[in-house]
């Protein structure tokens, strides 16, 4: 993450409404005049259109039928993850851009379905927008989700000053992820129904006895 250079990942997989929200970041963009540099998830598969069906068919002849471009397998993962660490750190990286038809094929002279070349992202970008399916990605080797910026606020909580400045960020980022699914659910705010979150395995064990004393002894002091 990066003050002078933030990162914002819009992840979602095709008709979850990415492209809406991206839109709505352009008309952000233009009002404030920022000059994003934008990053398209589907540049970073690691085939292009015909090596992704030759793939395809070569995974299922050895029966695996969970191939797709969701996978690691098919994605630049580490890539990615490179080009967020440069750019929170210094505002550099490299893209390229994926062509999926003719018209965005033609100004290239190549086939649709093809990568263009890598190149350097623009000079004196404000911020790095990400569209794609991997913006929040992480496991034992890589870490993307790490590199993108969380909203400086957090939801309101009774946690004190002191344990919100302790809080690592997985924590954060599920407060936050907790509220956005409060919200989808249209419960109200003052609804009292207890909620558990936890982060690891311990917190889970911690958040069954909390909630095992939320509903059987409600008006007892939480912990």
């Amino acid at each position: 993450m990066s003050v002078k250079h933030p990162i914002i990942a819009v992840t979602g997989s095709s008709g979850a409404g990415t492209t809406t929200v991206m839109k709505a970041f352009q008309h952000i963009f233009r009002r404030e005049k920022l000059k994003p540099g934008v990053v398209e998830g589907d540049a970073f598969h690691r085939f292009d259109r015909l090596g992704m069906r030759a793939r395809l068919k070569e995974e299922e002849s050895r029966g695996n039928t969970h191939f797709s471009h969701f996978g690691p397998e098919a994605n630049l993962i580490e890539e990615l993850e490179k080009l967020f660490r440069s750019y929170g750190k210094s505002g550099t990286g490299k893209i390229r851009h994926y062509l999926h038809d003719a018209d965005e094929a033609a100004p290239y002279k190549q086939d649709p379905g093809t990568f263009t070349p890598w190149v350097d992202l623009p000079d004196n970008t404000d911020l790095l927008f990400y569209e794609g399916l991997h913006g929040g990605y992480a496991d034992e080797k890589h870490n993307i989700a790490a590199e993108v910026d969380l909203p400086s606020s957090l939801p309101a909580t009774r946690l004190s000053k002191r344990r919100i400045a302790r809080m690592e960020r997985a924590g954060k980022l599920l407060l936050l992820a907790a509220e956005e699914a409060w919200g989808q659910s249209g419960w109200k705010p003052h609804a009292r129904i207890p909620i558990v979150l936890g982060t690891t395995s311990a917190g889970m064990t911690l958040g069954e006895a909390y909630y095992r004393q939320a509903i059987f002894k409600p008006t007892s002091q939480r912990r």
